[in-house]
């Protein structure tokens, strides 16, 4: 009896071994596999941080081919695009692709800071996505002929408008992209080409971009000679002067179109 005991004992104590052996070795893989993972998670880490710089870089060697400032310091650029790339919560992948686009299209460092800040605050506040802000921000600059100290006051305008009416903002960048140019040569200021895109998209339902292009469209129509006599022959003049080398305000046509409309109903 005490031999079969002792045997008994012995394969239990055989058996409780076994089993610290084996969590001891799947402790042991456990701990090789987080280790692995661990060190595999660390060089992702590693890649995509190296990837990051390696994209910065690109970024500034991008500006510093496309930016024609002989006084630009590109260290110091650098680090005021990280700043508002924190400041704003954007990748500074989109920051130095806006701060590209305002180069490209003929700004100095300076200017460039600043546009690219404006633009920066019209991605957070304007429901618009860089290339939409960026070029049509730049359109709408370069046919109104405005500084970059005059950006921000036009997008407090189509920012307020949008919230006043029923028209976005990106449809009102999208219009007045398409129809600035058009608009300034027939006396229109800004505040009224937003007011007049603004009642066509709320009239019709169409785009930014349709009802800019119909707003560019009517305004060539005014100045194409039939038009012209047509409007003559109402008794509506086009023309400032009897020389016939200054248009009028488009918004004047409008009106006595609109009362000759009227009397005619």
């Amino acid at each position: 009896m005490n031999q079969a005991l002792k045997g008994e004992k012995a394969a239990t104590v055989q058996t409780m071994t076994d089993i610290q052996n084996e969590v001891k070795n799947r402790s042991t893989f456990k701990f090789d596999l987080l280790t692995g993972a661990a060190a595999y998670a660390g060089v992702r880490v590693f890649r995509n941080i190296t990837k990051d710089i390696s994209d910065v870089e690109a970024g500034m060697i991008l500006l510093e081919r496309v930016l024609e400032d002989s006084g630009a310091d590109f260290g110091r650029m650098r680090d005021e695009l990280f700043a508002l790339a924190k400041e704003f919560g954007q990748p500074m992948s989109v920051v130095q692709d806006v701060a590209a686009k305002w180069a490209q299209a003929g700004y100095g460092m300076a200017d460039t800071l600043g546009l690219t800040r404006t633009t920066l605050l019209a991605l957070n506040t304007a429901e618009l996505n860089n290339i939409q802000a960026t070029q049509g921000l730049i359109a709408v600059m370069s046919q109104w002929q405005l500084t970059a100290k005059q950006l921000p006051e036009v997008l407090d305008k189509v920012n307020r408008t949008a919230d006043d009416f029923a028209i976005s903002s990106e449809d009102l960048i999208d219009g007045l992209a398409r129809s600035s140019g058009a608009a300034r040569l027939m006396k229109l200021n800004l505040e009224e080409t937003i007011a007049v895109l603004t009642v066509m998209r709320e009239a019709t339902g169409r785009t930014g971009r349709e009802v800019g292009n119909a707003l560019n469209s009517i305004l060539a129509f005014l100045r194409r000679p039939k038009a012209q006599e047509v409007m003559e022959s109402l008794g509506i003049r086009v023309f400032e002067d009897a020389a016939k080398t200054q248009f009028r305000s488009a918004i004047n046509i409008f009106s006595e179109v609109a009362a000759q409309w009227t009397g005619m109903s």
